[in-house]
């Protein structure tokens, strides 16, 4: 939905590209090229959890999603927003970081809500779902397989 990814990129500030949040790995298989053996290990041995896999786009993304090569995915290790998307169909969202670019990110509902005050229509509440401090690990998978470890977090890869 165009609008909706204007709406975030207005909102938050301008972002170079969207994180994908899926439901599962099936979910995800519309918006990269291919899902590389690697990448599938890593998505099944950490996912749900705090692990972005950066994959090559397919073609049929949008560019209003991400101006990269690569698509940012993640499957959120909250119960509430897993739920959420098992009703959305395609079981996807796209969605930005929490806080406003160039800003400390906010780590929990009420924070979130300080941040960008009648900007959103709603935000998921949920006391489980309060960010954890360290980031999440990114690496990105190259076609070939090849992993390559962006930032680390509170993912530790072997």
């Amino acid at each position: 939905r165009p609008q909706a990814l204007s709406r975030i990129i207005r909102i938050t500030g301008g972002k170079d590209s969207m994180l994908l949040l899926g439901r599962d790995i099936n979910a995800f298989t519309p918006y990269v090229d291919s899902i590389p053996v690697r990448a599938f290990d890593l998505m099944s041995r950490y996912w749900p959890g705090p692990l972005i896999l950066l994959l090559e786009k397919s073609q049929n993304l949008p560019e209003s999603l991400t101006n990269q090569p690569q698509v940012s995915l993640l499957q959120p290790d909250f119960p509430l927003l897993l739920d959420l998307l098992s009703l959305i169909p395609g079981g996807i969202l796209a969605a930005a970081s929490s806080g406003r670019k160039g800003e400390k990110a906010p780590r929990k509902a009420i924070e979130v809500l300080n941040t960008f005050g009648d900007d959103v229509d709603f935000v998921l509440r949920d006391d489980e779902m309060v960010l954890e401090s360290a980031a999440p690990t990114v690496v990105s998978v190259n076609p070939d397989g090849d992993v390559h470890l962006l930032r680390s977090g509170r993912v530790v890869l072997d």
